[in-house]
């Protein structure tokens, strides 16, 4: 990614689609997580869920990130010690910014996550 570009990235969300989408995507989850949960017992076949926040986290020293990558290492049989991509030193997020740089409209944003189910996102910058 051009970083010049990133930098200079500001977002106006429309409120009505984010809170849509959000609540939109929760139940399609929840549809897929059903399926996944019939089709495991049905097939004995082992399902892991996974929380991409936990994986995502920007601290390379993040015990919670690096405990998530190895209950998904343990899950596919692989020891997580000979991966080598857990030094997540070297990982970094393209855009270093807070909500409140990024987000033009924050403001209505935070207002209209904290009034909802939803209010868990905004702890995630």
């Amino acid at each position: 990614c051009d970083q010049s570009t990133l930098n200079k990235l500001r977002l106006n969300l429309d409120i009505t689609y984010m809170l849509r989408f959000l609540k939109d995507a929760t139940k399609n989850a929840q549809s897929v997580r059903s399926m996944l949960k019939l089709i495991s017992s049905q097939y004995q076949i082992p399902v892991l869920y996974v929380d991409y926040e936990l994986l995502s986290h920007d601290s390379s020293k993040n015990a919670t990130t690096l405990s998530e990558w190895r209950r998904i290492l343990s899950h596919l049989r692989m020891n997580p010690e000979d991966v080598n991509f857990l030094k997540l030193d070297r990982l970094q997020k393209d855009i270093q910014k807070s909500y409140q740089e990024i987000i033009e409209n924050f403001d209505q944003v935070q207002h209209a996550l904290e009034s909802s189910n939803f209010a868990h996102f905004l702890r995630l910058s």
